[in-house]
């Protein structure tokens, strides 16, 4: 520098006095050339010290960041001692390569946080639900444990999201289904109506308001599917009879069916027609019909077993007329017959296992006549070798007749409640099944007493051929207690020995 100095004088030295300068003047230059170079060095000193402060400010700042950076990735950082050696640049160059790694992880954390974080906005926007407290942002956190309770609560809620999506789904199905059976396409106006013809759930919402409005519409629906069901059912059972009646083909039925196989009001007045036809059909046949019902009446009555007051009352009814130009009459009478049509076939059906148990008890009768007549035969063994009942057969003969007891006390059981429910307290008879025109009950105690008495009096005859057979033979007689008589066969004495 000293060098430069003198050098640099001494040619300004030489250029001023070939100009011509005097001392002074040359002192002045001189003087003036000091000056400027104290007040550039003194400027470029202070530049320096204010680069030297950017640069422990930076030093600074890095540190606090990584710090930051550090505690918001819940991770341990502690800042490297540097050497009194150690210059500025190189403690920058240092903390700079920290904080672009640890900037690294903080931005991959972050970024992976806010997608998850976007995702459970989303499902709760899906569900239509505020935010809950700690995740409208992802907060100053970005730890493992933090990733952690974001995860956990975005899989809690998009399981949710998925049973109310599935819930939706079915209800729409469910809805469609049975606005397509009430044939409520054409009258869907409703933008909620409109979206669920269209399946379009993402315009009915997974919200718990779109959910509720939902189910009730579905219940709307399923009562007045109920509503119209009752009615087309009330129609069926007036329009089934009346197609029976008139003979209507089963392929004009089967057609009829497969027009009007829904709820829909299209259905109804299809229906209504229909019936209104039939009427008319059978306003012009009503002399047939009733004809006809009178008849099976009659052969219903027949089989029924009635009291001769029911038959009486009955019989007053079939004899019954009316104007047939009055069609009114006519169908009243007509319904009086079916009706009482109905009630004799309920007594019909419930006095067939009536009748079957007394056959069957009057099978068994005869049955145990035979078997008593078997076990009286002294030659049925040898009866078995020619076609005779086997022992086998014998042997089923005598526990179907030991059963009669048995079967006694359920035909009276279930006589017992035939004339409870149809017979008001009168008694049941059935004349052509046991024989005689009494009660059932009396005829089979009348039967039962009957046998009893019979086979007392075989069991006695017996006896007593039994004691006349032994008093001929000469052997003597020993009385017993029940005054029947058993004979005694005479000793006969023993031979010798040799």
């Amino acid at each position: 520098m000293v060098h430069l100095l003198r050098e640099t004088f001494g040619e300004l030295d030489e250029l001023w006095r070939s100009i011509g300068l005097s001392p002074k003047e040359r002192a002045e230059q001189v003087e003036t050339l000091f000056i400027e170079m104290n007040e550039l060095c003194k400027t470029k000193i202070e530049t320096e010290k204010a680069l030297a402060i950017s640069y422990r400010e930076e030093v600074r700042k890095l540190r606090e960041d990584l710090a930051i950076c550090a505690d918001r990735l819940d991770i341990s950082w502690e800042p490297k001692s540097v050497p009194a050696d150690f210059s500025l640049i190189r403690e920058l160059t240092v903390l700079r390569g920290d904080y672009e790694e640890l900037d690294r992880k903080r931005s991959e954390m972050e970024k992976q946080m806010m997608d998850k974080l976007a995702q459970l906005h989303h499902c709760w926007d899906d569900m239509r639900m505020k935010y809950e407290p700690g995740f409208e942002s992802i907060g100053f956190k970005l730890s493992a444990r933090r990733m952690n309770e974001i995860d956990h609560k975005y899989e809690e809620t998009r399981r949710e999201r998925d049973r109310r999506a599935a819930i939706v789904k079915g209800r729409v199905k469910e809805a469609f289904e049975l606005m397509e059976l009430l044939e409520l396409g054409a009258e869907a106006t409703s933008p909620f109506d409109h979206a669920i013809m269209t399946n379009n759930q993402a315009a009915i919402g997974l919200s718990l308001e779109s959910m509720e409005q939902l189910e009730q519409r579905v219940n709307e629906l399923q009562t007045e599917k109920q509503a119209r069901e009752a009615i087309l059912m009330k129609l069926g059972n007036q329009i089934q009879p009346l197609w029976e009646k008139l003979n209507i083909s089963q392929p004009e039925r089967d057609s009829f069916f497969k027009r009007n196989g829904t709820f829909g009001h299209r259905s109804i007045r299809a229906c209504e027609d229909e019936l209104t036809r039939l009427k008319e059909m059978r306003r012009q046949k009503m002399s047939a019909f009733i004809d006809a019902t009178r008849s099976e009446l009659r052969a219903a009555m027949d089989e029924a077993r009635l009291l001769p007051t029911e038959k009486a009352r009955l019989n007053r009814l079939l004899t019954e007329s009316v104007d047939p130009e009055d069609y009114e009459a006519c169908d009243q009478l007509l319904l009086r017959h079916e009706h009482e049509l109905e009630k004799v076939k309920v007594i019909v059906e419930a006095i067939k296992p009536v009748v079957l148990a007394c056959q069957k008890y009057m099978k068994l009768c005869q049955e145990r006549l035979e078997y008593e007549a078997l076990v009286q035969d002294s030659s049925r063994l040898l009866n078995r070798k020619r076609g005779g009942p086997s022992l086998q057969e014998e042997e089923k003969m005598r526990k179907r007749v030991a059963d009669i007891p048995k079967n006694i006390v359920n035909l009276r059981v279930i006589v017992e409640e035939f004339e409870k429910a149809h017979l008001e307290g009168e008694k049941l008879v059935l004349g052509d099944v046991l024989g005689e025109d009494q009660p059932v009950m009396v005829v089979v105690e009348s039967i039962e007493k009957q046998h009893e008495e019979r086979v007392q009096r075989e069991r006695e005859q017996r006896m007593k051929k039994h004691e006349q057979n032994t008093t001929t033979a000469g052997g003597p007689v020993k009385k017993i207690a029940t005054g029947s008589a058993t004979a005694v066969k005479p000793r006969v004495p023993m031979k010798p020995k040799n």
